[in-house]
């Protein structure tokens, strides 16, 4: 999506057979006929399967005064998606 970045698509929501291509730093289906590969930008449809939302909130300071510094950021909003059923993954693969 061009408005919204925190897609993700775990590895075990691929393809059966996907590898990551550690040379040109993306995912590749291998299948018996060809290899279809999940180039940047590469439209495609997927499922989503779960939304995070992550509390924003600012913390107070800690008991000694001081703001807590072990917080890890993470994004507001984020969304868990799957390509691994027929019609999913690149649109122009089918």
């Amino acid at each position: 999506m061009r408005f919204f970045e925190d897609i993700f698509v775990p590895r075990t929501m691929l393809f059966e057979g996907c590898i990551f291509d550690e040379g040109e730093q993306t995912w590749v289906w291998k299948t018996d006929e060809s290899e279809l590969w999940f180039d940047q930008g590469t439209v495609v449809n997927m499922r989503v399967e779960a939304e995070k939302w992550h509390d924003q909130a600012p913390k107070g300071p800690s008991a000694n005064g001081e703001a807590d510094k072990q917080t890890e950021r993470q994004v507001p909003y984020a969304v868990e998606a799957s390509m691994a059923e027929a019609g999913l993954g690149g649109v122009e693969w089918w």
